[in-house]
């Protein structure tokens, strides 16, 4: 086999030496071009037989619907390939095209055939040539042009071809046969080729070119015409009197419009004042009332007569003959319940029967969902709920001069009103690449660039440029906009005359009055600011000497939330706003305005003052200036120095604003963990501790259940949050998984039901069961493995509102955030609320996160953060108190007495009885160690030296020091159960802009930053054996059966020993002696199940199954589950192998920029994944395990480092079995070592028997991509510490 590059050995060369005289070429490509023949055409001329199969269907009877046409090679593209592709360009323009066509078309007639594949399947190009000389196969092929048989240089970054000679040849020419006799899947189309080659050569009429010229423009546009999508003019419309009192550019805007509406549901007429939008939504009104559907206006009450008159009998009415029935409502009924509008009776309408609605100025429906987030249910989710989603199917045709205020999202949120909130809905109608949703943002990305422009800059040309095809393929798809020079320029203005002139606004500002001594406005307001308002401040009429009674009266919530403070106003800290810039916060606080005090959110930096900016209110006078923002610690500080951190509130508060801000924490948490333990396959689930049903769930009188108040905040939070993420670079999957949940289906229950399926408050009565609305009971408690499947359709749930008294059944081992939205009460203790969390947590394998699969990082990982609803120092001491009640009765000190007769066990499973002498020995060697103090109480190092398995015993117990560890952790120590403060410590990574222009990390960083593409060419057959061979030597699946153990306890000789379960002496043991089969009612996929782990086709699958052994196969039916797991991973551990073998590099032209270094925000916590540096790019350093950081601070605190970094997520080279980041890279200074520049991947273990091969075949891409990119001058390398790095760079 011989592999062409098109580049130094081109195809066309060796065909030209391989095609003879007497030879057969068979062909299976996408496109035939006469400008291939030409290069070939001595040696075509001289064969016996050519044939031809299109791969896909071309020049066929049928044309395929657009729904199957191929998205690389469209058909239209495939039939005129015959006169050359648009890659072949500079032949064309040599206009020789007659003489080749009619040279090509000859020898169509007397050597070629040419059929096409009917069908939707897909079939591969490649070509063979049977020569007597040898049979030669050439693939893959994708067309037969210049291009694919290496003449032209077309756009493809490479193009590979392989030679194959015989016995690999004749399998492709076995292949060719099969297909080319196949008459159900091939269809003759030489006649056609030869009429369409023809073509190129004949005389034509100029009225035939002149349509041809019209075809090819326009021909792509002509499928995308439905009739089901143009208007149906049987229904008279165009008869009625409002379509004959139409302009011609109001015509065409109705017919534009009825388009829009049936193909997309929705459209925005969005015309310029005095363009005639009513009238244009008349005539659209009356083509559906012609069609029998129900229409409601909705409009401003001022506007109510305008649409009254149209469809009233009055004299004034200009359309009265065509007797419109539509129903007028006004914006604001969406919010009422009850009463009439407009004749109408809002206690019986069907809001939901309605075909169309027509808003009429739709830019007041522009706050989408969760907009504010105090508001309940805003004007919009209501007309979503009552109207859109509800009943019928209902189209939307929206009215506005003005659709977007200031944000883009002004217009998407309108437009979400006809696609129903869901953008699945209109995503797959419209002709773009990005959904809507990434559109938009887009849009208001380059929006906000363009207004940072120099006004010189600033043009209108300039957005244009900005701005992506998608976003105008949006706004030409769902939108109708014209100005009035738009109808003056492409319509006749004979008939509508000329548009009249816009005169400048005229600005006055009239004195209060002419006379000289009369008070002004300032005055006014001076005199207003001196009312005392007594009414809202009646602590200031109590006696001093009675003030301290009330305030013992009221004070009972907390430091700052007296009497006094409800009176002053609300401060409240919502977020740290952290950018390039100087960090800002936004806070809420109380502001007086002219109809009275409200509170407002404002964005604030240092040296604002909270008494100027809120009218001047007492509350804030006593230096309520801003005086530091820490986005460290998420805190704000003012000069009078009072300090708020994120959530904190102080002045006047309801509970209802501190459960929202428990929710919103616990919202804030989940993401960042989430975010964390995404790419290691952990998912996150967060539990809310609520007092009653009530607040969750509520129904009504007819039993209809509908969001309780927390559930309505925990919706708005969310929402609110995920709509103002961070994408950070480099977790795009993460992004795209939180945009495909909905909030309404992340948040589930998890409460008693009675016999309505009502959920109830419960008292755990003994016979009780507990459950949900059924659905939920059983995700939570009976499925708990698809809780923890993280694919988003299959469970979405990822955060469960219930009562604390969860029943004995709930063990879900995931829950990383608790939040108690209650106090906890005597019935309910804080450890039994915190002990739902305190569990290790799984992977999507059901692989236990312990110390067994993280080592050390075990602690880091396994974190439980409680939201409560109290100050840290108050929840710590009352969970201390508790676990202190609780232990009452262990040992609080190590003392000899502690190991005595205690039976110890060592590796090998022998038991031991500790002596008095023995216990003496451990507890002196204790001492010695550090480990214990005076008092016995177990001290810092001990717990130091436990974590790095570094524990030291004396030399009787050493190899049992597992059992021995077990006793001394029986010890009661208040150091150990102290729960960490989750808003200490925390830092925010900041690039050292010197470092970023260090010589010596310029020179590493225009080393490693280039981007590249891999190829990987293995051959499936090999990789069928040796998945068969690895099943047959290494599948072993467990079988299911049943264990007997019997056992007794004669005695019980001590309190500790019944505790630790010791008592019972287990007797004997044995199993079923029938082996129990998985159950015949489950069906299993086997084939299908391994194709979607795998990644490979059925039919490799199904030669894998059968070339096993059947006592191998036959395991599937003892453990179906178990055999598809274990399988699927031995294939692609087989699979990862044959990558390492067969992948090559090529570098791109595109670089990575150090954006990736200042654009992600990188938080961590001092002591727990983050460290002060001094040679780190950045100031500190983040770690994911104790081996990175024992290797970040040996390259901290040696001389010959540069500089070095860790590299963050965005930076990664792509691999076929995922994207691999690498973790560090380090610049050495010249002279001191051999390799300068060098990037390494840290692991915990060297042996290549530890390391899975998915990650072995990540670090042999890595290793191949900076062969690549580098020409070897960066080493790159896995190394496990510090020592083995300098073993490799030293001189």
């Amino acid at each position: 086999m011989k592999i062409y590059d098109n580049i130094r050995e081109i195809v066309r060369d060796d065909m030209l030496t391989t095609i003879s005289r007497g030879s057969r070429v068979s062909v299976a490509a996408a496109c035939f071009s006469m400008y291939a023949y030409k290069e070939l055409k001595k040696q075509l001329d001289s064969v016996d037989e050519f044939r031809f199969i299109f791969t896909s269907p071309t020049f066929t009877t049928e044309k395929a619907s657009r729904a199957k046409r191929e998205f690389y090679i469209p058909r239209l593209s495939r039939e005129t390939s015959l006169y050359g592709t648009e890659f072949e360009i500079k032949l064309r323009n040599e206009m020789t095209q007659k003489a080749i066509a009619r040279e090509c078309a000859d020898w169509i007639r007397k050597k070629a055939t040419f059929k096409s594949n009917i069908t939707g399947e897909n079939m591969g190009g490649f070509m063979t040539i049977n020569a007597p000389a040898e049979q030669v196969a050439y693939m893959p092929l994708g067309g037969f042009t210049t291009v694919d048989i290496g003449c032209e240089r077309g756009n493809n970054s490479y193009n590979m071809v392989n030679r194959m000679e015989a016995p690999f040849s004749t399998q492709y020419m076995q292949l060719f046969e099969s297909l080319w006799n196949d008459k159900s899947k091939m269809q003759d189309v030489t006649e056609e080729i030869i009429e369409n080659i023809s073509s190129a050569y004949n005389e034509n009429a100029p009225e035939f070119i002149y349509f041809m010229t019209l075809y090819h423009v326009f021909s792509e546009f002509l499928d995308d015409i439905s009739e089901d999508e143009l208007p149906n003019e049987a229904t008279g419309f165009k008869e009625s009197k409002i379509w004959s009192m139409l302009y011609d550019f109001q015509r065409d805007a109705v017919l534009a419009i009825i388009n829009k509406l049936e193909k997309y549901n929705g459209c925005i007429l969005a015309d310029s004042v005095g363009l005639g939008k009513t009238f244009t939504a008349l005539a659209v009104v009356k083509y559906y009332e012609n069609r029998n559907r129900s229409v409601l206006v909705l409009c401003p009450k001022k506007l109510a007569e305008n649409w009254n008159t149209y469809k009233d009998n009055y004299v004034n009415n200009p359309i009265a003959s065509d007797r419109l029935n539509y129903d007028v409502l006004f914006h604001t009924d969406l919010s009422r319940s009850h009463g009439t509008s407009n004749g109408l009776d809002l206690d019986r309408l069907n809001w939901g029967n309605y075909d169309l609605v027509v808003i009429d100025e739709s830019h007041n429906f522009r706050n989408g969902i969760g907009t504010h987030s105090n508001t309940v249910e805003n004007r919009y989710v209501k007309l979503m709920d009552k109207v859109i989603r509800s009943g019928v199917k209902t189209k939307v045709l929206m009215l506005s001069a003005t659709p977007v205020n200031n944000r883009f999202v002004d217009l998407k949120n309108q437009l979400a009103i006809a696609y129903e909130g869901d953008s699945e809905n209109i995503n797959s109608k419209l002709n773009t690449r990005k959904s809507i949703e990434d559109i938009f943002k887009q849009a208001q990305k380059a929006f906000n660039a363009w207004g940072k422009l120099p006004a010189e800059e600033r043009s209108t040309d300039a957005l244009l440029r900005t701005l992506d095809f998608d976003f105008f393929e949006v706004l030409d798809s769902v939108t109708i906009a014209r100005s009035r020079k738009h109808i003056e320029k492409y319509y006749n203005s004979a008939e509508i005359g000329k548009f009249p002139e816009r005169l400048p606004p005229v600005s006055r500002r009239p004195c209060l009055t002419d006379l000289k001594r009369a008070i002004n406005y300032d005055e006014i307001y001076a005199q207003l600011m001196l009312l005392c308002l007594s009414i809202y401040t009646p602590s200031h009429y109590i006696f001093p000497s009675k003030i301290q009674k009330y305030a013992e009266l009221t004070h009972n919530k907390g430091e700052n939330l007296t009497q006094d403070g409800r009176e002053q106003g609300i401060r409240r800290l919502m977020s740290i706003n952290l950018s390039k810039k100087a960090p800002t916060a936004t806070i809420q606080f109380d502001m007086k305005g002219a109809s009275g005090i409200r509170k407002v959110s404002r964005t604030v930096a240092e040296g604002f003052n909270l008494y100027d900016h809120s009218g001047h209110m007492e509350e804030y006078k006593n230096n309520f200036v801003v005086k530091h923002i820490d986005g460290r610690d998420d805190s704000i500080e003012f000069l009078n120095g009072i300090k708020l951190y994120a959530g904190d509130v102080i002045g006047k508060v309801d509970e209802n604003q501190l459960r929202r801000i428990q929710i919103r924490e616990t919202i804030l948490s989940h993401i960042q963990r989430e975010r964390q333990l995404f790419y290691k396959g952990i998912k996150v689930l967060s539990l809310f501790f609520i007092d009653e049903v009530a607040k969750y769930k509520v129904y009504d009188a007819a039993g209809q259940s509908g969001n309780g108040i927390y559930a309505k905040m925990f919706e708005e939070e969310y929402t609110d949050i995920i709509g103002n993420l961070q994408s950070v670079i480099g977790k795009d999957e993460y992004i795209k998984y939180l945009n495909s949940i909905k909030p309404s289906a992340t948040h589930a229950g998890y409460f008693s039901v009675d016999k309505k399926g009502k959920m109830i408050d419960c008292k755990l009565a003994k016979k009780e069961t507990t459950s949900d609305d059924i659905d939920a009971y059983d995700l939570i408690m009976k499925n708990k493995e698809l809780l923890l499947d993280r694919n988003p359709k299959r469970s979405p749930v990822r955060f469960i509102f219930s009562h604390s008294a969860l029943r004995e059944g709930w063990d879900n081992p995931n829950v990383f955030q608790i939040c108690t939205l209650k106090q906890s009460g005597s019935d309910v203790r804080k450890r039994q609320e915190v002990g739902r969390g305190l569990r290790l947590c799984v992977n999507q394998d059901g692989e236990r996160m312990d110390s067994g699969v993280l080592g050390n990082d075990v602690h880091n990982i396994n974190v439980l953060t409680v939201i409560a609803s109290e100050s840290y120092d108050s929840f710590a001491k009352g969970l201390q108190s508790e676990l202190a009640d609780a232990v009452a009765n262990r040992p609080k000190a190590v003392t000899p007495e502690l190991f005595m007769g205690r039976t110890i066990t060592d590796a090998q499973g022998s038991t031991d009885v500790i002596t008095e002498d023995v216990a003496r020995e451990i507890w002196l060697g204790m001492r010695m160690e550090g480990y214990i103090d005076k008092q016995g109480s177990l001290t810092d190092k001990y717990y130091e030296d436990k974590a790095n398995g570094e524990i030291k015993l004396t030399d009787e117990v050493a190899g049992s020091a597992e059992s021995v560890i077990g006793i001394i952790d029986s010890i009661y120590d208040a150091k150990a159960m102290q729960p960490e403060n989750a808003r200490s410590n925390n830092v925010e990574l900041t690039v050292d802009e010197d470092k970023l222009a260090m010589p010596e990390f310029k020179a590493l960083w225009n080393r490693i930053n280039a981007k590249s593409v891999y190829v990987v060419d293995f051959d499936t057959d090999e990789l069928v054996r040796k998945s068969i061979d690895a099943l047959d030597r290494k599948l072993r699946v467990s079988k299911i059966y049943f264990k007997v153990e019997t056992g007794a306890m004669e005695q019980i000789k001590s309190k500790a020993e019944l505790e630790s379960g010791a008592s019972f002496v287990k007797e004997e043991s044995g199993t079923y002696g029938a082996t129990i089969h998985a159950s015949s009612n489950v069906k299993y996929d086997l084939v299908g199940k391994l194709v979607d782990e795998t990644g490979l086709t059925r039919k490799a699958v199904i030669a894998i199954l059968k070339g096993i052994q059947p006592s191998v196969f036959n395991q599937f039916k003892d453990n179906p589950e178990e055999f598809i797991i274990k399988a699927a991973a031995l294939i692609n551990d087989e699979k990862a192998t044959a990558v390492i073998e067969h992948i090559t590099y090529d570098v791109l032209d595109e670089r990575y920029g150090t954006d990736i270094f200042t654009e992600p925000t990188i938080k961590g916590k001092l002591g727990l994944n983050a460290m002060k540096a001094n040679r780190h790019l950045y100031d500190h350093i983040v770690y994911d395990s104790t081996n990175e950081r024992d290797f970040a601070t040996d390259l901290d605190t040696n001389k010959d480092v540069a500089v070095y970094v860790k590299l963050p997520d965005g930076f990664y080279i792509s691999t076929p079995v995922g994207k691999y980041n690498p973790d560090w890279a380090i610049a050495f200074y010249e002279g001191t070592v051999k390799h300068i520049y060098f990037v390494a991947e840290t692991k915990g273990s060297m042996s290549s028997m530890q390391l899975r091969l998915i990650e072995q075949a990540k670090i042999h891409c890595a290793r191949e991509h900076f062969r690549a990119i580098s020409n070897g001058n960066v080493v790159y390398d896995v190394v496990d510490s510090y020592k083995k790095l300098m073993d490799i760079v030293i001189k």
